[in-house]
């Protein structure tokens, strides 16, 4: 795998100098988008970003003797408020005339952005717990543009979008089971991705020690990694409720790879052995 090194610009002009692998990188994104691109993004910048507190992100992939390649550009803006509260953020810009705010990604290494990613939060989840800044920031961040990369491949959640629900299906059981507000959300949800995640590993997608990987870093987010013992049936039972099941038959978010997901129909005796291996 390539090694990935970040550079972070404080002025637009700075960027004339990566002019050439802008260029390149727009032609060969994940997904397209004009209003990121150098005769889109620069003239915006100048009638829309003054003012504003912006930054530019370039990920460049190492290639031993050959020029580095730009593989991420990402125009940051810092915020001081989300939604009306006061919850200092970084958020991807946009002016208002841009309607598709998904980032420049090169799609030849989306997968490997999003592995650096996560090993990044392996290696820094002591100084997110701690809340400290710099890793909240960046965490915030990187979450927000593998989200947005994806909502805006899939706006009417039709196909990809359904990737965001991974350990959802688990998670939603374990709030109406309890009563919502007994569990929050995240930790529903985290219990949820251990549990998805030996489902993958059971259906043989992924390997043990990557469900096993997954399930240490929410535990050491200080996250449930056990259910509520609610009983077997009564899991299924509200699970066959879930938006994604098609007459009764449940279908879960499982992965194929980190960074790769897809949705299967799985049979009740293999999600009863999940349950019997993580709940109550």
């Amino acid at each position: 795998m390539a090694r990935f090194r970040v550079t972070v610009l404080d002025h637009p002009a700075t960027l004339a100098g990566h002019m050439a692998a802008w260029n390149d990188l727009a032609a060969a994104a994940l997904e397209p988008n004009v209003f990121y691109e150098p005769w889109m993004l620069l003239p915006a910048i100048d009638s829309f970003g003054r003012g504003r507190e912006l930054r530019y992100v370039l990920v460049y992939a190492d290639q031993g003797n050959a020029p580095p390649l730009l593989c991420g550009l990402f125009p940051l803006e810092r915020a001081v408020r989300y939604n009306g509260l006061p919850f200092p953020h970084v958020r991807l810009w946009q002016h208002k005339h841009c309607f598709l705010g998904t980032p420049l990604v090169r799609a030849a290494h989306a997968r490997a952005c999003l592995d650096t990613f996560l090993d990044w939060l392996e290696g820094h989840l002591d100084e997110l717990l701690a809340q400290e800044p710099e890793a909240v920031e960046y965490a915030v961040q990187r979450s927000c543009e593998i989200k947005a990369q994806i909502v805006a491949a899939d706006e009417r959640e039709h196909g990809r979008r359904a990737e965001l629900n991974f350990g959802h299906t688990f998670g939603h059981a374990i709030e109406a089971g309890l009563g919502y507000g007994t569990w929050l959300h995240g930790e529903a949800v985290g219990c949820g991705m251990v549990m998805a995640a030996d489902l993958s590993a059971r259906l043989r997608l992924i390997d043990q020690a990557t469900a096993e990987r997954i399930a240490r870093l929410v535990a050491r987010a200080g996250l449930p990694t056990r259910g509520p013992a609610l009983g077997v049936e009564r899991y299924l039972e509200l699970m066959r409720l879930d938006k994604k099941a098609r007459a009764g038959a449940m279908r879960h978010v499982v992965i194929e790879s980190l960074g790769r997901a897809t949705v299967r129909t799985v049979e009740d005796d293999m999600v009863a052995q999940v349950l019997g291996a993580h709940a109550g």
